[in-house]
């Protein structure tokens, strides 16, 4: 009943892999608790700096 190193607490986006589907399952159902992240989301917040 526990997740190791699997749950979004311990996930990382290293060597620009975007994060898996977070999944939650309560007994005979699965449910997706978190969407997997695209290339969008990992470069959402980047600026590329004007050429000098």
């Amino acid at each position: 009943m526990d997740t190791g190193a699997y749950a979004m607490s311990m996930s990382s986006n290293y060597n620009t892999r975007p994060r898996l589907y977070e999944l939650m399952i309560d007994k005979a159902k699965t449910h997706i608790i978190r969407e997997k992240e695209t290339f969008d989301h990992l470069i959402k917040g980047e600026k590329v700096l004007p050429e000098s």
